[in-house]
């Protein structure tokens, strides 16, 4: 499916599936299907479809609802808590850069601009490691 959205173009035959999943029995009108695409660019979308009572279905002019499909790009922390709920911990690593309980690490509370927090997120994404990752490496390289 192609489809277009405030100006950008979303495709599942080019952009690379990262997992799926679904909701329920497929004989029931709930049942729903979902797949999480990356794009070139870093960014995530979900590509679904699902019968007449999901949240894919069709709406029609007589009142009633058909089965039918649907793209939503999706922001990178919700495509991370998307693949926490539904795909295997190897599968998330993959994709995300493994989450690991590091005491030699401190946090720490700084403030940027949004465009650059997308960015140094999709970076990361990109590089396969996690965004503490990314930047320490931004800094170890910077001297």
């Amino acid at each position: 499916m192609k489809k277009y959205i405030n100006g950008k173009v979303y495709n599942t035959l080019t952009a690379k599936k990262c997992g799926e999943y679904d909701r329920g029995y497929r004989s029931s009108y709930e049942w729903y299907h979902e797949e999480l695409y990356l794009k070139k660019t870093g960014e995530f979308f979900l590509w679904g479809e699902g019968h007449a009572a999901s949240k894919y279905c069709t709406y029609c002019q007589n009142g009633g609802s058909d089965p039918g499909e649907n793209i939503f790009p999706i922001t990178y922390d919700a495509a991370r808590e998307w693949a926490e709920k539904h795909l295997e911990p190897d599968k998330y690593d993959e994709i995300f850069g493994e989450i690991t309980a590091d005491s030699e690490n401190k946090i720490v509370a700084i403030s940027i601009s949004k465009s650059a927090h997308e960015k140094i997120k999709r970076n990361a994404q990109l590089k396969g490691i996690s965004v503490s990752k990314y930047i320490e490496q931004l800094i170890e390289n910077d001297e």
